[in-house]
């Protein structure tokens, strides 16, 4: 019987997957580890990586447009390397989206309440992120 409360999706995305650990008060990375993002859903992701991780192992996984944080709930060894379950507490979505968010809330709490300071702050940043493109364009 499934168990599962969210609908899973397939998908095949290139990420790169570092394990998390508290040291002298301070979160540390390991090492960066290549995975590949097999499956998603609303509360975890599948991954698929050459080594393997125990569970309760913290992960933040890094794709080109998103950061998942999360927890390793189990990992099998298979023929070609380790599948991974995470169970993800946290997504931060791409520059973008956070601009377009950003604008939004801008717009929705627009008036005398300190919307202008927000609005300079995302002109400086929109601005910052023109002048990166004009110097590595991709």
């Amino acid at each position: 019987m499934e168990r599962r409360k969210t609908r899973r999706e397939p998908v095949k995305i290139h990420a790169v997957l570092s394990t998390l650990h508290e040291e002298k008060g301070e979160t540390r990375k390991g090492p960066p580890v290549q995975a590949l993002l097999e499956e998603i859903s609303g509360r975890g992701a599948r991954i698929r990586l050459p080594l393997p991780l125990r569970p309760g192992t913290l992960v933040q996984l890094e794709t080109t447009e998103d950061l998942l944080l999360g927890e390793i709930i189990h990992c099998r060894g298979e023929q070609d390397g380790f599948v991974a379950g995470i169970e993800v507490d946290c997504v931060l979505h791409s520059a973008a989206g956070v601009r377009a968010l950003m604008r939004a809330l801008l717009e929705e709490a627009a008036g005398p309440s300190g919307g202008d300071a927000a609005q300079t702050h995302v002109k400086r940043h929109d601005e910052h992120s023109h002048q990166c493109r004009q110097q590595n364009p991709a």
